[in-house]
């Protein structure tokens, strides 16, 4: 059921983390590409920032994606297919789409929110021990 949790978190945090300067020009790019993959259930959006800073981006997709599936657990929601994201939920594969796309949007914010706060961390503890 959350598939796309963390694709879509990263697609967010690169939109969220611009004001902040946290990603370089390539993640926003990779970050348009990872919304567009998470919106159709495609979960490697999220490989490119794993590989590039796993220690900021591998526990915010694990966080996010464990409150997405805890909810969507204690919702009940069943997905009849071996797929998923906001598309199955609109073409009628889950039991309950609209509380499913509540769990997915709840993942994918905390995915972000985690993914900066760590960002943000990192660099400062990186220009603490420039200065």
């Amino acid at each position: 059921m959350c598939y796309p949790v963390a694709p879509l978190g990263m697609g967010l945090a690169t939109v969220l983390g611009r004001k902040f300067n946290l990603f370089e020009e390539s993640e926003l790019e990779a970050g348009k590409a990872a919304g567009a993959m998470g919106l159709v259930g495609i979960s490697e959006g999220a490989i490119p920032f794993a590989a590039q800073d796993p220690m900021s981006v591998i526990p915010a997709n694990v966080i996010g994606s464990m409150v997405a599936a805890v909810m969507a657990f204690s919702f009940g929601i069943t997905n009849s297919v071996a797929h998923g994201g906001p598309v199955v939920a609109l073409l009628g594969a889950m039991n309950k789409p609209l509380l499913a796309l509540v769990c997915m949007a709840a993942g994918t914010v905390v995915t972000a929110l985690v993914c900066i706060s760590l960002k943000k961390m990192r660099v400062e503890k990186v220009q603490l021990a420039a200065a």
